[in-house]
Order: structure tokens, then C-alpha cells, then sequence
């Protein structure tokens, strides 16, 4: 698989070449925005100095943490810092940002990988596009969005040969196959032969890891962090000479043996060649994220608000919720007595709560004020959540035959029942634009970015009229300015 991810780094034609280039580079395009928004939204609070209180003690906010630690590390000239109006290392760079785009769980996801590309992607794509402009090479935004389909191609095969193993073993693969998916991306950008891709890949496959048990705490957006910087780092290493094993990702002692089945590895299994398929911009796409928490929370969440549209119950109508998950999403949330911003965004009750109680699309939703709310409390006691029985189209974990099913005990007596599948923003259930536009303008609030520049913003992102990479780095410095 590595031989092959590199052969296609280094073959593969431009997507804008590709017969589905138009829909693909819109999928991009708005990949990128989407991304953008949520780094500026997160990046905004590296500035502050705020603390929030964690079991009855008071812990520093991660982001203001994280911004005073780059500030004591290398100066360099290279790559635009989100948030923070400065330039570092591309490995730094990449490692801030992506962190500050995964801080929200509110960018996108991808089911065969079950990742965050998006997080870990533009973060290291545009490190290394700043960083290579401003040592005299010329990067085109053709070149940043050809990257990034490469690298979404990776995701697709590394996560198809290791998934459902992979996950249900317990590893994150956004900092597992990210890590190695995005080398694949940033070797792409800088234009790597077969022999020096295929070692850059290798050598992340060395860095790469993060499990499960760091979700619901401030260290679990760091694993995009550790991604992105990790494909930079491999790939700068490869470019200066060092060579690494082909057989890191599945040889005898590889990551698809030691993190997948265990006995056979997954890799021996035929997989369609990477010229045989569509991009995986297109199929099977991203999950566009409507709600800021754990995607294993949106089909039921969908499901509840659903009901309540349907019959126009209040919370105070409710006498108990009882909500049926997929194991697999399940084991995902992990913290159904939330007491921090970050167990709430893994909580199925909490989740509820916000759905019924606060304004569940928003960051505000899933922070002290409202984790501690005592209505959003007195609802979280009222939710059972359960694992429902496997079924054959079950087991492997992905696609629209996965549903949740919520159950609404109202104080008059009846019940009532929904279920959902496919909630908004998959592939076969897409957002609208103006979704689109809405969350990308409510997460620059965030940023102290009034709506109509915000609007400018989006517009450029995904319009028509090439963004530049000048534009980019500027909007990362200060959000407010005018594209």
C-alpha cells in the first residue's frame, strides 16, 4: 500500500483534470472554508488568559496554553500562526493550527478513515505552501486543492485496509492514518518522486499514534496537532536523504498488523487500485459537521429535534429520553456526566440537553456556562442511553444502515419514537450553502468578526474567483480584515 499511496503522490493526475474537477474543487473549496472557520473561532482564544472550573478545580483554557508555549519556541519567518499575527516553523505552524481546528469538534469528518482530514490537511498543506512561497517557489491554490485531494485519497485507502479494527481497538486515526494520509498530501505539494514519497510516508508511519482515552479531555484536539506536524517533519526528513522501510505500513511489524486485526493484516486483502476510483473528495466525501461535538451524537440528536419539530413538546413536557446507539458510536461517548467543555462534547445526554435546552449548532452550547446550566443538568438525569442490538449491516461501522433511535416519555403519557441514519451533512443528506455560510459566520462571531465581513469571507473561500494563498495567511492573521 505505501509503494502504491506513493506511486499515485507522484503520478496521479491533477484533480482539475479529473471528469468530476467541477464538483470536486466546490467539495474543496468548501472543505477549506470550513476549516478556516473553525481554526479562527478556536485560534481567537489563544490570546486570553481564561480558566474554567474541572471537578472543582480551575484548569487554564488549553488554547491561551498552547499559544504561550509556540511563543516560547523557535522564531522563524516561514508559516502564518493562526490567531496569533506570526510566523514559526512549518512543523509548528501546522502543529498550532491544526490543534486550533480540531479544538471545536466541529470540522468535518470522513467514514473510511474515521478521521478529521480536513483538521490535519489545510493545516500542514498551507505550513508548507507559506513556508515554500516565502523561500522563492512559486505554490498555486491549484497546487494547495491538488494536495488535498491526494491526501483525501490516502485517508480513503489506509482507512479502508485497517477500518473497523483500527477504531475498535481503540486508536484515534486522526493522528494514526492522518499522520501518514497527510504526509502523502504535503509530499504531493512539493512534488516527491516515487523512492522519496514512499520513505516520507514510512517515517510517519514511525510517529504515528493517539488513542481513544484522550477524548473528552483537552489533549484530544492535539492529536491533529500531532498529525500535521508529523507529516511535515517526515517529509522534510525524506527530502533531505534519510530512507525509512517499505514495509511500515504492512509488512510483519507494520500499522496495519499492530493496529488493525492483530493476526492477518488487513492490507492483504485486494483493494480497488487508486486509478480505478473516483476521487474520495467525491465518494464517498466528507461529513460536514452541523453540530459542534462527537458525530456519534448526531443521528440521535437529529432524531430529537426532529421529534420536537414534529409534536412541539418544551422540556419541562418530558418525563424521561431514552436514546439506542450503534456500540461502536457508543464507546465513542464516553462522558455521560459531563464536567468540562470537553466531556461535554462526548456526552449523549449532554447532547440531548443542548438539543432541548440551548442551541445545539452552537460552540456556546457545549461550554461551562451551559454544561453547569441546572436545566441543562435536570434534562442530562433524564437520558438512558443504550447500545442497540448489532446487526449484519452493522459490523463494519460505516454508511447510512447505522441509525440511532430516540424515545420521548412525555409527563401525558404517550411515547414517542424517531429514528435517523443519515442526519445533514453526509454525502447522501448534503447542507445547503447557506448552512454552509451560516456556520462559517457564526464561528468567525467568535473571532470578533462582524456577519458582513464574515459573509466576504465565506464568499471568497468558495467562489468562484481563485482565493490566493496571500489571502489565506491574512485571513489566519487577523480574521477582521477585509478579504
Amino acid at each position: 500500500m505505501i509503494a502504491d499511496y506513493a506511486r499515485w503522490i507522484a503520478h496521479a493526475p491533477s484533480i482539475s483534470q479529473s471528469p468530476d474537477s467541477e464538483t470536486a474543487l466546490t467539495a474543496i473549496k468548501a472543505s477549506l472554508a470550513d476549516t478556516l472557520s473553525c481554526m479562527a473561532a478556536a485560534a481567537c482564544r489563544s490570546q486570553k488568559d481564561d480558566t474554567y472550573e474541572h471537578g472543582g478545580e480551575q484548569r487554564p483554557d488549553p488554547m491561551p496554553a498552547l499559544g504561550r508555549w509556540l511563543g516560547a519556541q523557535e522564531a522563524s519567518t516561514g508559516s502564518v500562526v493562526a490567531g496569533l499575527n506570526m510566523r514559526t516553523t512549518p512543523t509548528l505552524a501546522a502543529f498550532f493550527n491544526a490543534t486550533a481546528a480540531h479544538a471545536y469538534d466541529f470540522d468535518d469528518d470522513f467514514d473510511p478513515a474515521k478521521a478529521h482530514p480536513s483538521a490535519v490537511l489545510w493545516p500542514a498543506i498551507i505550513a508548507v505552501s507559506g513556508a515554500c512561497e516565502r523561500a522563492g517557489e512559486s505554490i498555486s491554490m491549484a497546487n494547495l486543492f491538488d494536495a488535498y485531494a491526494i491526501g483525501l485519497d490516502g485517508y480513503r485507502a489506509l482507512g479502508e485496509q485497517i477500518n473497523p479494527e483500527h477504531r475498535n481497538r481503540g486508536w484515534h486515526a486522526t493522528s494514526t492514518i492522518g499522520a501518514v494520509a497527510t504526509t502523502g498530501a504535503v509530499m504531493r505539494l512539493v512534488g516527491g518522486d516515487e523512492e522519496t514519497n514512499r520513505n516520507a510516508l514510512s517515517l510517519a508511519c514511525s510517529r504515528a499514534g493517539g488513542t481513544m482515552a484522550q477524548f473528552g479531555t483537552p489533549a484530544k484536539p492535539l492529536h491533529a496537532g500531532f498529525a500535521a506536524e508529523t507529516s511535515v517533519r517526515a517529509a522534510e526528513l525524506a527530502r533531505a536523504g534519510i530512507a525509512a522501510s517499505p514495509k511500515a505500513w504492512d509488512g510483519p511489524h507494520g500499522v496495519a498488523l499492530l493496529m488493525g486485526e492483530g493476526e492477518v493484516p488487513r492490507s492483504s486483502i485486494s483493494t480497488p487500485a487508486f486509478e480505478e476510483r473516483r476521487s474520495a473528495v467525491i465518494d464517498p466525501g466528507l461529513k460536514f459537521k452541523l453540530y459542534p461535538n462527537c458525530a456519534s451524537a448526531h443521528r440521535a440528536m437529529w432524531a430529537l429535534g426532529s421529534l420536537r419539530g414534529a409534536h412541539g413538546f418544551r422540556a419541562d413536557d418530558i418525563a424521561a429520553i431514552t436514546v439506542s446507539l450503534p456500540a461502536a458510536h457508543l464507546a465513542n461517548l464516553s462522558s455521560p456526566e459531563p464536567i468540562s467543555p470537553e466531556q461535554a462534547r462526548f456526552s449523549m445526554p449532554h447532547a440531548c440537553a443542548a438539543v432541548l435546552a440551548a442551541d445545539p449548532t452552537s460552540v456556546t452550547a457545549y461550554q461551562m456556562p451551559t454544561v453547569r446550566d441546572p436545566k441543562i443538568t435536570a434534562i442530562r438525569s433524564q437520558v438512558t442511553v443504550r447500545a442497540a442490538a448489532p446487526s449484519n449491516d452493522q459490523v463494519d461501522g460505516y454508511g447510512p444502515a447505522l441509525k440511532a433511535t430516540v424515545s420521548v416519555q412525555l409527563h401525558s403519557g404517550p411515547t414517542l419514537t424517531a429514528s435517523c441514519s443519515s442526519p445533514p451533512g453526509r454525502g447522501d443528506n448534503p447542507c445547503s450553502n447557506a448552512v454552509r455560510a451560516q456556520k462559517f459566520t457564526a464561528l468567525l462571531g467568535l473571532a470578533g468578526v462582524p456577519e458582513d465581513r464574515a459573509r466576504e469571507w465565506y464568499g471568497r473561500f468558495t467562489g468562484d474567483t481563485p482565493v490566493t494563498l496571500s489571502q489565506i495567511e491574512a485571513f489566519l492573521r487577523q480574521p477582521a480584515q477585509q478579504p
